[in-house]
């Protein structure tokens, strides 16, 4: 599969994602993640889709490998703190929040977040 498939395929799964249609995008995030095992839209999109489909375990593994496969990329770092905190992992949660700010000290959104741990924590 040449990468204008894959990116077809992908911004076919991303519009049926995006339009909260996760079913029908499932398989076409797998059908590019058969070809790229670690290509990282598919492996995100996928996430975000069993995450929506009630399928927690399965998103929780796949926004970690998404995070492994760009560990510097932050919204994929705030995906997977804010999946961490869905599911009630807080302690990996505030973790991967703490990572967000190793790599920009300055997000607001991460820092927010951290607030709310200090304020049970107080």
């Amino acid at each position: 599969m040449d990468n204008p498939k894959i990116d077809s395929i992908l911004e076919q799964a991303e519009i049926c994602r995006l339009s909260g249609n996760y079913e029908p995008a499932i398989p076409l995030y797998k059908q590019i993640l058969e070809q790229v095992a670690d290509h990282h839209g598919a492996t995100l999109g996928l996430a975000h889709c069993y995450l929506n489909t009630g399928l927690f375990d399965e998103s929780l593994e796949h926004f970690k490998k998404a995070a492994e496969i760009c560990p510097h990329d932050i919204k994929t770092l705030m995906d997977l703190a804010k999946a961490y905190l869905m599911l009630g992992h807080f302690d990996e949660g505030k973790e991967t929040f703490l990572q967000v700010l190793a790599i920009d000290p300055d997000n607001e959104e991460a820092k927010k977040q951290l607030s709310y741990f200090e304020a049970f924590e107080s």
